[in-house]
């Protein structure tokens, strides 16, 4: 990946517009090559979809990787998933919360693995990592709860912010290679917010993920287009309600139901909005 070189102020100061040429810079390159997902966890997306897949071959895609096997059922007796019995086995997991969120929770163990390692900004990790998960859980329950198709919504809500941990990681890895200082995190989000649709989108098509998941976290800020809906960026922009107003992985800030249009693009009542809401209260204590 080749970063051309980048305009420093005073004292190596990066501006807002550096930090936004750097990250475009890095992203938009031929060459460029995001965090690799290892390769059990994309023969396993390819394989989740087939009605008749072959358990034994499931088991031992996830089993390949221990790490990710331990998360996965680390996460599968959590208060999340557990329905009262232990989850000794993959096998045992896979009968009891099934092989969509098997591949769920193998899918989010990668990702955590291999994109919230920034040791200069730890503490906003931590949190960019939190709302992933809990804009993954409230997908999935948007999506049962006004009876769509959830398939990839826990995938969808999962990825559609970590374009921002990403260009944080691209950011700090210039400035090690560089000796420059590390930006503070406050002179980081505003950058990192404006591009953070286009680096997701650009990181889902180079890990071949399905057009559902990129156009959804590309869209999640603009679910309808010149009249056109994309369904799943509006659950994913829901459960962004739902962060915010639970304090997941961000400031709390109370979110008034009928102030936000973004409920009533899926047809929920009032009702069902509150529903929401009061499931990510519920969330923010477990996760």
């Amino acid at each position: 990946m080749r970063i051309e070189k980048v305009n420093t102020g005073k004292h190596g100061v990066l501006s807002t517009e550096t930090l936004k040429d750097l990250i475009t810079q890095a992203t938009g390159a031929p060459d460029y090559t995001p965090p690799m997902l290892p390769d059990s966890v994309t023969k396993l997306m390819k394989i989740s979809s087939n009605p008749n897949a072959d358990f034994d071959e499931i088991e031992k895609l996830v089993s390949s990787e221990p790490t990710i096997a331990a998360k996965v059922l680390a996460t599968a007796n959590s208060a999340l998933f557990s329905r009262g019995l232990p989850i000794e086995s993959i096998r045992t997991a896979m009968t009891h919360i099934g092989l969509t969120q098997i591949r769920d929770l193998a899918f989010a163990a990668a990702v955590n693995a291999k994109i919230f390692k920034v040791q200069q900004y730890q503490t906003y990790m931590e949190d960019q990592k939190r709302h992933a998960l809990g804009a993954a859980m409230l997908s999935s329950k948007v999506c049962k709860l006004l009876g769509l198709n959830s398939d990839m919504a826990f995938i969808c809500g999962l990825l559609h912010d970590i374009g921002k941990a990403i260009s944080v990681a691209i950011v700090a890895d210039w400035c090690k290679k560089k000796n420059r200082p590390y930006p503070d995190i406050e002179e980081l989000k505003g950058p990192v917010h404006e591009l953070h649709t286009s680096v997701i989108a650009r990181v889902c098509s180079l890990w071949e993920l399905p057009q559902v998941v990129t156009k959804a976290v590309e869209r999640h800020h603009q679910p309808m287009v010149r009249g056109e809906l994309n369904q799943m960026a509006a659950v994913v922009a829901v459960a962004d309600l739902g962060c915010l107003h639970a304090g997941i992985g961000r400031r709390a800030e109370s979110v008034e139901i009928m102030d936000e249009k973004t409920f009533f693009l899926l047809n929920m009542s009032p009702q069902q909005a509150k529903e929401i809401l009061d499931y990510s209260i519920e969330l923010s204590s477990m996760i």
